[in-house]
């Protein structure tokens, strides 16, 4: 009696030249990476970052009441200073916030402009992908202007850190709140029409203005939130669903 052979049921080795089915592993290696650095290339186009700029906006409103709070406790003002372009850390630049109020020895009869501050709060910074915008970022009714912290020229001297690591004094966009609560600086213009804004966006390569990410934001939809901060409460609310 003869031995069956091993292997009988097994697959006929393809012929040479013949093709074969399926990739080696080097070849999937390769494709994977091809793949992700298409999807890094147009992840600002692609990825939906609404949750995080809502959860940023709502973030700001909890640190702006913080602050209001701060003012009310202590019968002072309080300094809340935003970045802008004067950063000296690039990666802060339109990012970075903190709250501030004067020095206990300092004279009460200097101007609110350039009285000396010292730092309450730690520098806190807006997710990556977020940026401080202002108006032109945005549309509204013509009776309706907006106008964002960012717009206005109302500019005071902070101290934050440098690349270096040392202490720097830059001048920021800022707002007061009175021991009252109340939006004292920038001065009152229009009834509950200050307001505050977060883009998905990057700053631009020479670090001086903001890039939304995809199209121009608008109000209620798109890449932005707006936040409307009260002059007479203090009061922050999100416009923007």
């Amino acid at each position: 009696m003869k031995t069956k052979e091993k292997h009988a049921h097994s697959p006929p080795a393809p012929e040479k030249g013949q093709l074969r089915n399926g990739f080696s592993l080097v070849e999937l290696l390769i494709v994977m990476a091809v793949v992700g650095l298409l999807l890094a290339l147009t992840a600002p186009n692609m990825l939906d970052l609404s949750p995080s700029r809502k959860a940023a906006a709502i973030e700001l409103a909890g640190f702006l009441e913080r602050a209001r709070s701060k003012a009310l406790s202590t019968e002072d003002e309080v300094f809340v200073a935003f970045a802008n372009k004067n950063h000296p850390v690039e990666s802060l630049r339109f990012r970075s916030y903190a709250y501030f109020t004067k020095e206990i020895d300092s004279d009460p009869e200097t101007s609110l402009a350039t009285r000396p501050l010292r730092q309450i709060s730690e520098w806190l910074e807006l997710p990556p992908g977020m940026v401080f915008g202002n108006a032109s970022h945005f549309s509204a009714e013509a009776e309706y202007p907006i106008r964002t912290i960012h717009d206005l020229p109302y500019l005071r001297d902070f101290s934050v850190q440098s690349d270096s690591g040392g202490a720097r004094t830059v001048q920021f966009p800022y707002l007061v709140f009175a021991p009252s609560g109340q939006v004292i600086v920038p001065s009152f213009a229009n009834a509950d029409g200050l307001n505050l804004a977060v883009l998905e966006g990057m700053v631009s390569a020479n670090g001086q203005n903001i890039k939304p990410f995809g199209a121009e934001s608008k109000s209620g939809a798109g890449k932005g939130e707006l936040l409307q901060i009260s002059y007479y409460t203090g009061r922050a609310s999100i416009l923007t669903d």
